[in-house]
């Protein structure tokens, strides 16, 4: 599985280190979204020496290079998501809960539309879709 982790930094001309190998590895799990604190406290848990600085700069580093989908909130704190197939994401802020929702019909109609109104002078990089509301 290493392999894998390896490739993906190198190919993105990422130094690769353990701790970025670390972080790689912990995000790559479906419909779970980590604050950077959520992050340190896990690698801390896995005995991974890393400051929470190093722990921000990584995540960083990994949403502008697309390993990973950054989440901003209401609230001021930050997500990660370490999911980058096209989805929308079901946040409840109350509750601090963010579900990643899959609707195949919304994502077809999104992807046709925006092929189809091409905007002038702008090139689309993504595409967020958020819907906030309250889980029951």
């Amino acid at each position: 599985m290493k392999n894998k982790y390896l490739s993906l930094l190198k190919n993105k001309n990422i130094r690769v280190t353990s701790q970025r190998l670390s972080i790689l590895e912990l995000m790559d799990v479906k419909n779970v979204h980590f604050t950077a604190e959520d992050v340190m406290q896990k690698l801390k848990n896995k005995n991974v020496v890393i400051s929470l600085a190093s722990v921000y700069n990584t995540l960083e580093l990994f949403e502008k290079n697309n390993l990973i989908k950054k989440i901003d909130s209401d609230n001021g704190v930050a997500k990660y998501d370490g999911n980058t197939d096209f989805h929308l994401h079901l946040i409840d802020e109350e509750k601090d809960l963010i579900k990643d929702y899959f609707d195949n019909g919304i994502i077809s109609f999104v992807k046709d539309f925006i092929e189809s109104n091409n905007i002038e002078g702008f090139d689309i990089k993504d595409v967020n879709i958020t819907i906030q509301g309250k889980f029951i």
